[in-house]
């Protein structure tokens, strides 16, 4: 490992993801799968821990020299740099935040919710997987 510094950003995007995706988990754990408002909000909760997710592998890229600028090609990237392990899930949630963000419709919205269900496992596992990244870098700094 290099003994540059830890971007101040990577940290701090880190933080904030921590406390998001454990909103997110606990908005799903509601089992509240028929109230709009439920629904409604974990899509948002989840558009927000997705809009975290890559920008903290982009901030971890660039520490590492990497350039990537959309959230594709930051994808693509983390999935060379095995910071992610399945890159078609990633862009699969790519996918599902932009048709939520640009087209709101019921039925989708409903679509896009039970996928998000899915997605946990992997958001908690990259998570964990970045999280052990700041801790080694932390200790050859």
């Amino acid at each position: 490992m290099t003994s540059k510094k830890i971007p101040y950003e990577f940290i701090d995007k880190l933080e904030k993801l921590e406390k998001a995706l454990q909103k997110l988990e606990f908005m799903l754990s509601k089992g509240v799968d028929k109230d709009r408002a439920y629904i409604d909000s974990s899509i948002q909760r989840f558009e927000f821990v997705f809009e975290l997710f890559w920008k903290s592998l982009k901030a971890f890229l660039e520490y590492e020299g990497k350039a990537a600028a959309f959230p594709r090609q930051i994808f693509e990237e983390a999935y060379k740099g095995k910071l992610i392990d399945d890159e078609k899930i990633w862009l699969q949630m790519m996918k599902d935040r932009n048709q939520i963000t640009y087209t709101y419709d019921e039925s989708l919205a409903d679509d896009i919710y039970n996928h998000i269900k899915t997605y946990i496992p992997t958001l908690k596992m990259t998570f964990t997987k970045l999280k052990s990244l700041e801790k080694d870098l932390d200790k050859n700094k």
